[in-house]
């Protein structure tokens, strides 16, 4: 007698899902920005080029390379050279001020890592060996995508004479965006100048300087986040000769998502490429003995684990064995199995596995299968087998049962998915 059964996998089509989740008002989570590094370049002020080499750059961080001398060129003789490919120039600024044979120049590239870099050597080059210097910044926001906005410059002084003026971006939408200042001036006689100052919370500037023939350039950066729906300027104050000023903003988007307090309906299939975390979870349906005033409701089986379900029915031979064939993908996805197997229709107390899952034959070729023996002859039994998921999109985000909850988490210290706890 020929072996049935009739397996079912669990695969889910969605022609009409109610969600609802309970984290807040409808708006965006915000993204944490971290400051990874702040680096000059390490050659002398008058090098040709300037030039560096900076350990564990990560792939995804946003670079910003701020380059600035005080020569007779102009900065669209500017050149970077890197092991970090695509650079993109989005400030270039002259300030022909003092002596034009000797003017300052400013340019800022920036670049998102496309690897994971143990070391990246950089340099700088516009066909001068005068005062010359870069600073490499790096910034950290997770999973995101980088996108470059808008930027505003401002230049000011004459030969040796302060201050640098106050200047300010276009006014634009700073919710959710991450703003950067950058600044370079000259000053005789080795003088550092006073910091720069920067309104919109940006805070922290780090100068690094280098003399030769009495100029120092100094480059102060200033990182913060800014929130809130409305339009806002950004401005900056200092004290320096031949300076050039600017405000870099950027967006960061991908890491985050829409939260909404109200119960959002989707009608037609969704793919998510991702994971879902949720309450629970049904399926809703019409009745199927009462569609018209009716609906049904099941709940999702939970796990701790990435777990996979297949079942079916089995008819046993003369010898009451049965060999049930599994998917052809089953050992490449699944390990760790569960087996189930129960008699119907006449006890079976001798019903028992006798081989578990391998290929057909030798356990090297064809389908995966598995054996059950100890049945009646020509009975029926019903199976089940699981396995927990081994593929590699599983494995780089695997499922952690406990959390701790904080400002990183799905919910903060002291916030609850269901205010029934508080009581």
């Amino acid at each position: 007698m020929s072996n049935y059964f009739r397996q079912s996998l669990i695969r889910t089509l969605i022609p009409l899902i109610a969600v609802s989740l309970w984290l807040g008002p409808s708006v965006a989570h915000a993204i944490t920005f971290t400051s990874v590094r702040t680096e000059p370049s390490t050659t002398a002020n008058g090098a040709d080029p300037a030039a560096g080499t900076h350990a564990n750059i990560s792939e995804g961080n946003l670079l910003i390379l701020t380059a600035s001398e005080r020569s007779g060129t102009t900065h669209a003789n500017f050149v970077i050279t890197s092991d970090i490919p695509g650079w993109t120039k989005i400030v270039g600024v002259d300030s022909l001020l003092g002596d034009t044979n000797a003017r300052h120049t400013m340019a800022v590239w920036y670049v998102v890592a496309d690897q994971d870099y143990a070391s990246a050597a950089i340099s700088v080059d516009n066909g001068t060996a005068n005062n010359k210097k870069y600073i490499l910044q790096e910034f950290s926001a997770g999973d995101v995508t980088w996108s470059f906005v808008a930027t505003s410059t401002d230049t000011t002084g004459t030969g040796s004479t302060p201050p640098l003026s106050t200047g300010s971006t276009p006014s634009v939408d700073l919710d959710q965006y991450f703003v950067v200042g950058v600044a370079s001036w000259r000053n005789d006689n080795v003088t550092i100048p006073s910091a720069i100052s920067w309104t919109q919370g940006l805070s922290g500037p780090v100068q690094f300087s280098g003399a030769i023939n009495t100029f120092t350039h100094d480059a102060a950066t200033s990182t913060a986040v800014t929130s809130g729906a409305t339009s806002t300027a950004v401005t900056w104050t200092g004290t320096g000769s031949e300076a050039i000023a600017a405000i870099l903003l950027f967006a960061a988007e991908g890491s985050t998502g829409t939260t909404f307090t109200t119960p959002v309906t989707v009608t037609g299939n969704v793919d998510i490429n991702g994971a879902v975390a949720k309450g629970a979870g049904t399926f809703a349906i019409d009745h199927p003995l009462d569609p018209k005033n009716k609906l049904l409701y099941h709940s999702f089986v939970e796990s701790p684990e990435a777990k996979n379900l297949y079942d079916g029915i089995a008819e046993l031979n003369e010898k009451g064995e049965a060999t049930i064939e599994l998917p052809a993908y089953f050992l490449a996805l699944n390990k760790d199995f569960r087996y189930l197997a129960t008699a119907i229709g006449e006890p079976m107390p001798d019903l028992f596995l006798k081989k578990e899952v391998k290929k057909r034959w030798f356990g090297l070729f064809g389908t995966p299968v598995f054996k059950i023996s100890g049945g009646a002859p020509g009975g029926r039994a019903s199976w089940q087998v699981t396995g927990i998921r081994r593929d590699p999109y599983i494995l780089a985000r695997p499922i952690i049962p406990e959390v701790e909850k904080g400002p990183d988490a799905l919910f903060d210290v002291g916030e609850y998915v269901f205010d029934g706890y508080e009581k």
